[in-house]
């Protein structure tokens, strides 16, 4: 009676080592450490192992090799990597813009108030 107990045991707790030796590989982080030095940034604040996430606010929750200074990092880069972007593809139209808007310039200095409304501001001075 002793002996099925001693074995459930052995069972479970062979199984719990194994599943936690693939969980030890699975928790490394060197892909993680290896797709942040590509971008460019320092590994001084890059996990080598999941840590708890319940605090950050993009990253997963759960366990993770993010922390909240890469997540305050990568929010930076997308940033400025955004802004780039909008500037590059917006140069054109504002070229454009800033053309026309000399020209219309140009133009509105040689149309006077006074003479297009003088009659209505004749009529209403009364007023």
């Amino acid at each position: 009676m002793l002996k099925t107990p001693v074995v459930i045991f052995t069972s479970l707790s062979l199984l719990l080592s194994l599943s936690c030796a693939g969980d030890v590989k699975s928790r490394s982080c060197s892909d993680v450490r290896q797709a942040f030095t590509t971008k460019g940034f320092s590994l001084h604040n890059v996990p080598r192992q999941e840590i708890s996430g319940e605090h950050l606010r993009v990253c997963s929750q759960d366990y993770t090799c993010c922390t909240s200074d890469m997540e305050d990092r990568l929010s930076q880069q997308s940033k400025l990597d955004f802004e780039k972007l909008v500037d590059e593809n917006s140069r054109t139209i504002r070229t454009i813009f800033t053309s026309r808007h000399k020209k219309f310039d140009g133009k509105s200095q040689h149309y006077h108030p006074d003479r297009a409304y003088a009659l209505f501001y004749w009529h209403n001075s009364e007023a």
